[in-house]
């Protein structure tokens, strides 16, 4: 597809006669992309800030799932509370071949 491409926009290369011509071109032209977007993604967070956002959160946070369950009266009040054990140490599956994958 890239010589193709790179054909009808005027530079002369072809596949099987000048593969090597044709990596290198590969190569310079995902070097240049890679810095385009990197020097777009900068010019972004300094207009607008939010650099914050893009580191991702913990993992224990994004696995962060409980079973506890509570019961509130129609007053706001707690009636009832379980709580199970913590979520790394309990998983619920109901193939036994997953429990083993995801929760050890």
């Amino acid at each position: 597809m890239f010589a193709w491409e790179a054909h009808e926009k005027g530079v002369d290369v072809h596949a099987l006669a000048e593969p090597t011509k044709l990596e290198l071109l590969k190569k310079a032209f995902e070097t240049k992309k890679d810095e385009f977007k990197g020097s777009l993604t900068r010019n972004v967070i300094d207009k607008y800030g939010g650099e914050e956002h893009l580191e991702a959160p913990p993992k224990t946070l994004l696995l962060a799932q409980t079973e506890d369950y509570t019961e509130y009266s129609r007053q706001g009040k707690i009636i009832k509370v379980r709580i199970l054990q913590s979520p790394t140490m309990f998983c619920r599956s109901r193939m036994v071949r997953i429990f083993h994958v995801y929760c050890k």
